[in-house]
């Protein structure tokens, strides 16, 4: 797995880590090659409330990442990332890149 130059990965939280390992370990089956991170927390994102930022909307950890899309066909990636991620999580093909964020459903016991 790579970061894209001035990407911190360090403020994600946990179900992050965890899709972008998964991330990770698909697109080396389609592209014998690390993925590449190329955005966090960092950057200008669509809304304030993006979950780039936090969970909390501000405060804390990061729940979304983005993800280089050059050695890849994103659609074909974005379908092995939502069967691999679970409906926990949402994956949004965009115009240069794939979106990727936890979005947990609540699931009454």
């Amino acid at each position: 797995m790579q970061f894209k130059q001035g990407v911190d990965p360090k403020d994600l939280a946990a179900p992050a880590w965890w899709a972008l390992w998964q991330a990770d370990e698909i697109h080396k089956k389609l592209a014998e090659r690390d993925c590449v991170c190329t955005s966090t927390g960092d950057g200008k994102h669509s809304v304030e409330r993006s979950r780039h930022y936090t969970g909390s909307w501000g405060k804390g950890y990061g729940f979304a990442f983005d993800l280089r899309t050059w050695h890849v066909n994103a659609t074909d990636y974005a379908i092995m990332l939502r069967q691999a991620l679970t409906d926990e999580y949402v994956v949004i093909v965009e115009s240069d890149h794939i979106h990727v964020h936890h979005a947990p459903k609540y699931k009454p016991v």
